[in-house]
């Protein structure tokens, strides 16, 4: 008995919930639409925008893709990459994994060529860095890895009860370089 007072009650919340939930999806649904639309129509930039916003509304593992194709399209290589092995987290299926695989590894080509591979790490783990100028788009937490373009970079770390720490690099184009901070706690 108690059982299916149980099945009965999931069922009745499934009910409730239904109704706003649907409406998040569709409203995801619209804005992937509207988005392909863009897409196709070769405005990048927008169909980006609204594929986020489709994925802010609901995340689905193919507004994902879709998010990397517009950064490929974009020619915004790192965030492209970024968002295909993302897209590998929702959907870990053979087939998809060798999909991106292609994917990722014809990007990591492209990006050896203008960009190095820098993996970044911090004691203690999980502090904010900020890459070069602040903005949304170069806020990122420890371990990271990220392709950044042949130059010189400021790393910012910024963690909770430790001193804020800023390092310099240098990165060459095709080279992979660990980095390393050693946080210290304020007292």
């Amino acid at each position: 008995m108690q059982l299916t007072f149980r099945t009965v009650a999931v069922a009745v919340m499934l009910l409730v919930s239904a109704p706003a939930w649907a409406g998040s999806v569709e409203d995801a649904e619209k804005l992937a639409a509207d988005a392909q639309v863009q897409f196709d129509a070769g405005q990048f930039q927008q169909a980006l925008d609204l594929f986020t916003q489709a994925y802010s509304t609901f995340p689905k593992a193919r507004y994902v893709f879709s998010i990397a194709n517009c950064y490929e399209k974009l020619g915004n290589l790192p965030r492209a990459l970024d968002a295909y092995e993302m897209f590998t987290q929702y959907e870990p299926t053979p087939e998809v994994l060798g999909r991106v695989e292609s994917e990722t590894k014809k990007l990591k080509g492209l990006l050896a060529q203008e960009h190095g591979e820098v993996f970044i790490f911090s004691s203690p783990s999980g502090a904010q860095i900020i890459i070069g100028e602040i903005s949304k788009q170069n806020v990122y937490q420890t371990p990271t890895r990220r392709w950044l373009k042949e130059g010189e970079h400021s790393i910012f770390f910024k963690k909770d009860k430790c001193a804020p720490r800023e390092m310099r690099l240098t990165v060459k184009k095709g080279e992979h370089v660990y980095i390393y901070a050693g946080l210290k706690e304020e007292k």
